[in-house]
């Protein structure tokens, strides 16, 4: 059997399923910043999903307006598709911040393969998809850290017994390895303080992840 085409676990795929929508704070729709103190959090929420039962990832982005590097941090899940992120603002100035939300490709995979072992299911070809994912995250990572994804992939597509894939697919040591890669590392949004209406635009580079415009926050 040959492998499976990296185009049915791409990264890209299932990208604009994302929605990205109730985004607060908000005033007016967006028409004016949101103030804070200096010392304050700025705390975001949104409702972000998927179609299906894929599972996504969330970071909030944020920067002063002078500035050019973005800082992300990662939101937190609190339920019913609703996610939570905050950034603490410390000085006088603008500040910008949007959201961007995607399908992860290898928790969706390791949720639906868990379901299947609780089910007690075959699982082969769901383990030759994850030595695709697995495969695909080493092209990003360290040589280190890459060769030891390769050695998971490898067993995975194995003869090996069931028992010493299942372990591998299911360890935290594989979680976390490939959770330290499949974030790009390097930002590139367009600029959204021209704006001040909340849009939904599409990230114009490759990843054409969800992206949200968001109202300004004036700090004074």
């Amino acid at each position: 059997m040959g492998k499976l085409g990296t185009r049915d676990i791409n990264v890209q795929e299932g990208r604009g399923r994302v929605i990205i929508e109730g985004v607060k704070p908000e005033i007016d729709g967006g028409r004016f910043p949101v103030k804070r103190t200096p010392g304050e959090k700025v705390v975001v929420e949104a409702d972000m999903f998927a179609d299906g039962h894929d599972v996504i990832w969330c970071v909030l982005l944020f920067r002063k307006e002078d500035e050019s590097k973005w800082t992300e941090i990662p939101m937190e899940h609190l339920g019913n598709d609703r996610w939570r992120g905050h950034f603490e603002v410390r000085e006088l100035g603008r500040y910008l911040y949007t959201l961007r939300a995607w399908v992860d490709p290898f928790k969706s995979w390791r949720s639906g393969l868990e379901k299947k072992l609780e089910a007690d299911q075959d699982i082969s070809m769901d383990l030759l998809m994850g030595a695709e994912i697995i495969e695909a995250t080493s092209q990003r990572a360290s040589k280190a850290d890459a060769k030891r994804l390769g050695e998971w992939a490898s067993i995975l597509r194995s003869k090996k017994g069931s028992s010493e894939k299942q372990r591998i697919a299911v360890s935290e040591n594989l979680a976390t390895l490939v959770e330290k890669y499949h974030r790009y590392s390097k930002v590139q949004l367009p600029e959204i303080f021209g704006r001040a209406n909340i849009i939904m635009r599409m990230h114009p580079g490759t990843e054409q992840t969800c992206l949200k415009t968001i109202p300004r926050v004036f700090i004074q």
